[in-house]
C-alpha cells in the first residue's frame, strides 16, 4: 500500500468498521447524497443528514458536487468549487468530521469514460485538491467519488464485445490518471460506482472484456480494484439470498478484493427506479435491514468487504418515514 496517503486511508478504514466504541465492530455504511444545495442553504437539513448517518452506522457520504466550469490560460478546461458555496461547505464538512462522518465529493456521467471527455473528470479532482489545499484540516473532502457509469452510454446497449473493451479500455485510463494525481496526497481517498457485472467472465471462462493498463491485463473491476480505495458495486436487488440476490452477484468480487488495494461495499437502492426486483421501494426499513444484515453476516470477516452502500439519503429517509422518493439526477456541472 501505498504511504502517502496512509491518514486518510486509516480514517477510511476505520470508518468502515467502528462507527464509535460502544457499537459492535460490524462494518459501517456509505451513502449517496444528492441533496448539495438544500445542506449548504439550511443547518437544520445538515443537522438532519448527520443524525440519520449515525443512527444508521452510515459513516461514508457520497456528496453530488456542482462545479463551476471554465478554462485555464492555455485553453484547458477547468473545473472550480463555487466561491459562493465554500463557506457553507466547509461548514458542512466540519460538522460532518466532528460527528464522525467522511465525505467524498461526488461526480460522473457515462461521457466521462470517453477519453475526449477525461478532462472533465480530472478537472474534478483538481477542484477538490485546490479546495482543500486553502482549508483547514477539519474542511477538507476525504475523497473523490466518481460515478462514471460507462454502460451508461447509448453506444453500450449495441455494442459489440469489441468495442465494450474498447470502452472500458478508455474507462480504466481515465480512473487510473485519477489515481495518479491523487498519490502522495494524504488527505484524498479515491472511489468509483461499478455495476457487479464488469468481471462477469465470458462463456468460456475468460475475461469478457480484457483491458490492459501497464502491461497488465484483466477485467475492468479487478484494475478498479487495485487503483481504488473503494469500489461500490451496484448490486442492486431487493433480496440478499439465492442466486440473483446480493450475496450471490457480489461475492465473487468480495473474494477476489480481498488481495487487491480497494474495499467494496455492497450497493442497495430503495429508490423508485429500475425494475421493482432492484429496489426496496415499497418495502419498510426494517425488511430491507433484515435482508443487508445477510449480506453483512456473509461477508464480514471478509477483507475486502467495506460494508453496505444505500442508494439514495431522500429515498432513505423517506422510507423510514413511510413516503415515496423520485430518481435523481446525474452529478456534474450546472444540473441542479
Amino acid at each position: 500500500m501505498k504511504t502517502g496517503r496512509l491518514p486518510a486511508l486509516l480514517a477510511f478504514l476505520l470508518g468502515a468498521t467502528v462507527a464509535s466504541a460502544a457499537e459492535t465492530a460490524a462494518p459501517a455504511g456509505a451513502m449517496w447524497v444528492y441533496e448539495t444545495k438544500a445542506l449548504l442553504t439550511n443547518a437544520a437539513e445538515r443537522a438532519q443528514l448527520v443524525a440519520f448517518s449515525r443512527e444508521r452506522r452510515i459513516t461514508e457520504i457520497f456528496l453530488q458536487m456542482h462545479y463551476a466550469r471554465g478554462s485555464d490560460e492555455r485553453g484547458k478546461y477547468s473545473s472550480t468549487v463555487p466561491a459562493a458555496d465554500t463557506p457553507a461547505l466547509r461548514a458542512l464538512l466540519g460538522e460532518a468530521h466532528r460527528a464522525g462522518l467522511h465525505v467524498h465529493a461526488l461526480s460522473g456521467d457515462p461521457s466521462y469514460a470517453l477519453r475526449d471527455k477525461h478532462d472533465r473528470p480530472l478537472a474534478h479532482v483538481d477542484a477538490v485538491l485546490e479546495f482543500n489545499a486553502a482549508a483547514s484540516a477539519g474542511e477538507r473532502f476525504d475523497g473523490i467519488h466518481f460515478d462514471i457509469e460507462p454502460h451508461g452510454l447509448p453506444a453500450w446497449k449495441t455494442s459489440t464485445d469489441a468495442e465494450r473493451t474498447a470502452i472500458l479500455q478508455q474507462f480504466v485510463e481515465v480512473n487510473a490518471r485519477a489515481a495518479a494525481r491523487l498519490r502522495g496526497n494524504p488527505y484524498v481517498v479515491f472511489g468509483v460506482d461499478l455495476p457487479f457485472w464488469f468481471d462477469k467472465p465470458a462463456d468460456d471462462g475468460s475475461t469478457r472484456w480484457p483491458v490492459t493498463l501497464n502491461g497488465r491485463t484483466q477485467d475492468a473491476t479487478k484494475h478498479l480494484g487495485d487503483l481504488a480505495d473503494n469500489v461500490v458495486l451496484m448490486s442492486y436487488r431487493n433480496t440478499a439470498e439465492g442466486k440473483n440476490g446480493l450475496v450471490a452477484l457480489t461475492e465473487r468480487t468480495v473474494k477476489d478484493t480481498a488481495a487487491r488495494r480497494a474495499k467494496v461495499f455492497v450497493g442497495v437502492k430503495m429508490a423508485d427506479i429500475g425494475p421493482r426486483m432492484e429496489t426496496f421501494f415499497g418495502r419498510t426499513a426494517k425488511e430491507m435491514e433484515t435482508e443487508t444484515a445477510k449480506v453483512t453476516n456473509a461477508f464480514g470477516s471478509e477483507r475486502g468487504f467495506g460494508g453496505i452502500a444505500y442508494f439514495h439519503y431522500k429515498a432513505f429517509r423517506e422510507m423510514v418515514a413511510g413516503k415515496t422518493s423520485p430518481a435523481v439526477p446525474k452529478s456534474g456541472e450546472g444540473k441542479p
